[in-house]
């Protein structure tokens, strides 16, 4: 790949001035192509080298990278709702507690809290909730016969391991897997939490199986608490995840510049992980929700690739295309904050408009040295327009 990129150079420079000549209207297409091939050339590059350093356990040296702290995002409001969520399931089964003197109630609170804290990142704790209950369900039947038959026959640490293994090993088994994780993840904590070895060991098999019970009943109303108390899937708190996916086009407009490429895709991954877990696939939302994914992600990057290669450019500011870039970071940061038509328009027409000055720039720039760097000004606005000119793009959907 390396090979293929410094073959191409000439073989570009020769194209781009028969383009010149032949067909000028084509030029910011041309440019804009070769930016992006260029780009997904050297990316794929480094993650060869990367994997290949890995994969052989070789140090990797990258004198021109830096490191940055990974960044979370999510929106307030998706947090607000898990703390009510995890308020409500607690309040009522300490409640219920409290008001019959329920001899598991402790074990019973206990359960909710665990559940209330392993659900909560999740997208969808209903469902998991209701797998943890059949994994505690089986953790039941598999500590009532360790603790009625195998823990009695048998002496020694070394024995007690040679039990315990197979256990943990079917429970780590089922966790793995996408779609069993809750299953496992139940299993693994409450056969632990019921039918661990404790020292000194008490054998009381009716304690476990009263404990087994409020665990399934309390994992079943936590379940159905998730379920009906502000669950993640509801469309405010799925459009607030959008609002908030949306912003980052905002923050690459506006934000420092010093890491900000990181810390975008950082972000914006996140938040798409997040929405890929709370929309079913298929769906007409999920659809809608990929699109705004993937504009994002393209405007994104081209906005952050325009204001580093403008960061570059130090020439005499009488021209008016630095006004129209401003004009422009503004008008994209508008359209991805508030969607409209009369934004989408406003944006396009201060795309043109920079489009048209960094075009004008460019043969000043050349003579000082930063023709490479307007080009790529050039390319990154020529993809942006192309993104609002989309048909399927979700500017046009509402």
């Amino acid at each position: 790949m390396q090979r293929f990129q410094a073959g191409m150079q000439e073989t570009i420079r020769t194209g781009r001035v028969r383009m010149e000549s032949d067909a000028p209207a084509l030029l910011p297409d041309f440019d804009t192509a070769i930016e992006l091939l260029f780009r997904f050339v050297d990316d794929f590059a480094r993650y060869t080298r990367t994997h290949a350093a890995w994969k052989h356990n070789e140090p990797l040296a990258l004198p021109d990278r830096v490191t940055y702290p990974h960044v979370a995002r999510t929106h307030l409001s998706v947090v607000l709702a898990s703390f009510v969520r995890t308020a409500t399931t607690v309040a009522l089964i300490g409640s219920f507690w409290i008001a019959t003197a329920w001899p598991s109630g402790g074990m019973a609170v206990i359960a909710a809290t665990l559940a209330c804290g392993l659900c909560a990142t999740s997208a969808r704790p209903s469902r998991l909730a209701l797998q943890m209950a059949a994994g505690a369900a089986f953790a039941v039947v598999i500590g009532c016969g360790l603790t009625r038959y195998v823990y009695p026959a048998i002496d020694g640490f070394a024995l007690l391991c040679a039990v315990l293994a197979p256990v943990v090993v079917l429970g780590t088994y089922v966790a793995s897997h996408r779609h069993g994780g809750g299953f496992g993840m139940g299993f693994l904590v409450f056969f632990c939490l019921l039918a661990g070895p404790d020292n000194v060991m008490s054998y009381a098999p009716e304690t476990l199986m009263n404990n087994g019970v409020a665990v399934v009943l309390v994992l079943l109303a936590a379940s159905l608490c998730f379920a009906l108390v502000c669950p993640p899937n509801a469309a405010w708190l799925v459009e607030r995840t959008q609002r908030e996916l949306r912003a980052q086009v905002a923050r690459a407009c506006e934000g420092r510049l010093v890491g900000l490429n990181h810390r975008f895709h950082a972000s914006t991954h996140d938040l798409m992980y997040q929405l890929r877990g709370l929309l079913a696939d298929r769906s007409r939302e999920h659809r809608r929700a990929l699109r705004w994914m993937l504009a994002t992600l393209e405007v994104g990057q081209a906005v952050i690739d325009l204001r580093e290669a403008a960061s570059g450019v130090s020439i005499d500011e009488q021209g008016h295309w630095r006004a129209a870039m401003q004009s422009f970071r503004q008008a994209v940061s508008l359209l991805f904050t508030a969607p409209t038509d009369q934004h989408r328009v406003r944006a396009l027409g201060a795309v043109v408009s920079a489009l048209e000055a960094a075009q004008q720039s460019l043969g000043m720039c050349v003579a000082h040295g930063h023709g490479r760097e307007v080009r790529r000004m050039v390319a990154s606005l020529h993809s942006i327009r192309t993104a609002l000119l989309d048909r399927d793009a979700p500017f046009h959907r509402r």
